[in-house]
């Protein structure tokens, strides 16, 4: 979650919010994930509304966590289903972007002129895989680092197929605590 990126990479945190002009991101704003992944859709949509408020006259929502631009674009429509405020929520999902996505998708930047004289690995967000398809924008962000050598985790797949199969327990050949 985005706070867990505050909370121990606090300057990666503030590095991508200051590479968006005019950003109003109040640090440390609570979307309602944790109360909406246990089931408290009421206390959800308590917080969510004041989101919404937040955002309405924002051009573009920029985060920097596939699980929070999920909860923006994907889960509060869901949780405003049938209500007034559905319109509005559709309308943030809309102009909600993830980082890597904004810049190559949304501006069609892919270099940042940056350079990591390394060789590194990129972990797949689950969030951002499997609700927001974001998966080729930040390796491209990464191919045009200057002498960055990217390599693939030897266990990516397996853990593609947990996610999958976490978001699908019944495909799972056992059932696990959290699917019963």
């Amino acid at each position: 979650m985005c706070r867990v990126s505050w909370a121990f990479y606090p300057q990666a945190a503030i590095s991508a919010g200051s590479g968006t002009a005019g950003s109003d991101y109040p640090h440390g704003l609570l979307l309602g994930q944790p109360a909406f992944n246990s089931g408290y859709w009421d206390e959800t949509r308590s917080v969510a509304r004041r989101v919404l408020k937040l955002f309405r006259k924002s051009e573009a929502v920029v985060i920097v966590s596939g699980s929070c631009g999920a909860m923006l674009k994907v889960f509060y429509p869901q949780i405003f289903e049938g209500t007034p405020h559905l319109d509005e929520a559709r309308a943030l999902g809309e102009k909600t972007w993830e980082f890597s996505d904004f810049l190559v998708s949304k501006l069609g930047v892919t270099d940042v002129g940056a350079r990591f004289p390394a060789r590194v690995t990129f972990h797949d967000g689950c969030h951002g895989l499997r609700e927001l398809n974001i998966q080729q924008q930040p390796r491209e962000l990464l191919r045009k680092r200057a002498r960055l050598r990217t390599c693939r985790a030897r266990r990516s797949a397996n853990l593609l197929r947990f996610r999958r199969a976490r978001s699908r327990p019944s495909s799972l050949p056992f059932q696990p605590r959290w699917a019963k």
